[in-house]
């Protein structure tokens, strides 16, 4: 499930962009020095219904039995809830969604959604341009079919994942009203704690209970580090550091793995990264262990640009692009609203574990009602001990929205993660 796209319902007066008076009696009074001031965007007691379509397409390069080509499709039902936030909140504003999914194209393999309840927590804060929308952390449960559980008969299974966010410091989704050229580009540091059970059992296929968690806690230079734990006893954890260096450590009941990844190296032919492997197996019974091996590397620089690594390593830049009279051809089926403004995301996510990722998205805002939505996101993955790409896949995601019911000054905020 993707969380990138959001259409809060909300309601928005007339935004001021400078400083707010009032009249009054008595003569003239001092001139207070400018301000921004808060135009409401959000207003608690807002209910927006939305309806509309999700399509996604995943390709691989090379499909196989078990990387097949797919795409799902589905209609949705989203209500979204806008209210004060109860006391001790770590925000002003409270909002709640719940969305519905009627699969209308199966994969036919992997998990295909059923529902979606979402929690955010955002303040609106004056800026000169005039409100800033700025999230402090959000919270979901996903619910979804896993098909590929019941390939052996022993299926489907009901997946359920639940997420949480809290951001380091609070992420600006939008600065409205919106005007042609702003760009947001800020930190990401943040910290996210997810969780999934699945009655799929991974690899036996049976009817056992299978669960993951995890915690990722990124820094704002985008380096991170991430704690995986599933319950047949296997964990990771993957550690990269500011300047591109790292170490990935895994183990189960029966293995013992670790790669320590170096700070690229130019000897004066190219840069190469150096990697260096160890693993321990262990086996049951009257057989011996294996020995332990250790074997150093120097893999092909597979960063950006062949070169060393740049923090950040993880970016998010938001475009406002401006005023469109027309949509795309992937947005047929949009409804037909007013002033279309092209907002865009491009973002980047470079990874210590041999993978680096690119997204494009486009988001055709009318008075803040994210009305289509086009993304493509790009996954290069690499050997680690070689640095040769091992396979490039591609995902497009359509949204496109098909109706609303919003109250007459009815707003809605893109959040662009």
């Amino acid at each position: 499930m993707h969380l990138r796209y959001y259409l809060f319902g909300v309601v928005t007066a007339g935004l001021c962009l400078s400083a707010c008076s009032g009249g009054g009696g008595g003569g003239p009074s001092p001139t207070p020095p400018p301000t921004a001031t808060v135009s409401p965007v959000l207003i608690p007691g807002t209910v927006g219904q939305y309806n509309g379509t999700d399509t996604l397409v995943h390709v691989f390069p090379h499909p196989t039995g078990t990387q097949a080509n797919y795409t799902a499709a589905y209609t949705f039902k989203l209500t979204r809830n806008v209210e004060a936030a109860a006391a001790g909140a770590p925000a002003a504003i409270d909002v709640n969604a719940v969305t519905t999914y009627t699969t209308t194209q199966d994969p036919g393999s992997g998990v295909t959604e059923s529902s979606l309840a979402a929690d955010t927590f955002l303040n609106q804060v004056g800026v000169s341009a005039g409100t800033a929308i700025q999230e402090v952390g959000s919270s979901s449960t996903t619910t979804g079919i896993d098909e590929s559980a019941g390939a052996s008969g022993g299926g489907p299974f009901t997946k359920i994942a639940t997420s949480s966010t809290s951001y380091t410091t609070p992420q600006t989704s939008a600065v409205y009203p919106l005007v042609a050229g702003t760009t947001i580009s800020e930190p990401i540091g943040r910290t996210v704690t997810s969780s999934a059970t699945d009655a799929n059992g991974a690899v036996s296929d049976t009817a056992t209970t299978f669960d993951t968690s995890s915690q990722d806690s990124v820094n704002s230079d985008g380096s991170y580090t991430l704690v995986q734990q599933i319950s047949n006893g296997e964990s990771q954890t993957i550690v990269e550091n500011s300047n591109g260096s790292g170490t990935i450590n895994a183990s189960g009941p029966l293995y013992t793995l670790s790669d320590s990844i170096g700070v690229p190296t130019n000897p004066g032919t190219g840069y190469t990264i150096p990697v260096t492997t160890y693993k321990q197996y262990v086996t049951t019974g009257a057989t011996p262990a294996p020995t332990a091996t250790t074997l150093a590397y120097a893999a092909a620089d597979w960063y950006p640009g062949s070169a060393m690594p740049v923090p950040p390593f993880q970016t998010e830049t938001v475009t406002v692009k401006g005023l469109t009279s027309t949509l795309p051809a992937g947005c047929a089926g949009a409804i037909t609203e007013p002033n279309v403004y092209e907002v865009d995301l491009n973002e980047s996510t470079l990874n210590i574990d041999a993978s680096y990722a690119t997204e494009y998205q486009q988001t055709f805002n009318s008075n803040g009602n994210s009305v289509c939505v086009l993304r493509t996101t790009t996954t290069n993955d690499y050997a680690l001990t070689t640095g040769i790409v091992t396979q490039t896949t591609t995902e497009t995601f359509t949204q496109v929205l098909t109706s609303l019911s919003v109250p007459a000054s009815g707003s809605a905020v893109h959040r662009k993660t």
